[in-house]
């Protein structure tokens, strides 16, 4: 995924994220690409159920909902 920040991390930090949604989906990220001035890409690692509550966010924005 691509984070637009004005402030990066370097490739290979670590972070873990909160996606502030009806239910919060917790997310352990690790920076692969930075472009300075614009954002990352960053990879994206969950535990089961969480990644349950990402995919079914991910649908409703697909969907439009």
């Amino acid at each position: 995924m691509f984070l637009e920040l004005d402030d990066v991390l370097w490739v290979g930090a670590g972070f873990r994220a909160r996606l502030a949604v009806e239910r919060p989906v917790y997310l352990e990220c690790s920076v692969k690409r930075v472009e300075p001035g614009r954002g990352m890409g960053v990879t994206v690692a969950l535990q089961d159920e969480q990644s349950r509550h990402f995919q079914e966010l991910l649908e409703r924005i697909a969907g439009g909902a």
